[in-house]
């Protein structure tokens, strides 16, 4: 039984560090591209963004008076 119980936990432990690795990219179907996890692309709006995080595309705001730029993933004030 203890033989047992010792492989039912270093599998679960395995799993949990497996689940670390997993690739959580998202999937722009509008562009038909992917995106890397942490990555954000232009949304039609310059002022906004779509962010990938955990296999999910986000869009997020930028502030009033600032456009998205994806060279440098910010928000920036027009020149």
């Amino acid at each position: 039984m203890k033989k047992l119980i010792k492989k039912v936990v270093l599998m679960g432990i395995a799993l949990i560090g497996l689940i670390g690795f997993v690739n959580a990219d998202c999937y722009y179907v509008g562009l038909d591209i992917w995106v890397s996890e942490g990555y954000a692309i232009p949304h039609p709006d310059v002022d906004k963004f779509f962010l990938c995080l955990d296999g999910r595309l986000v869009q997020g705001t930028c502030p009033q008076g600032f456009y998205f730029s994806e060279e440098s993933q910010d928000c920036l004030r027009p020149l």
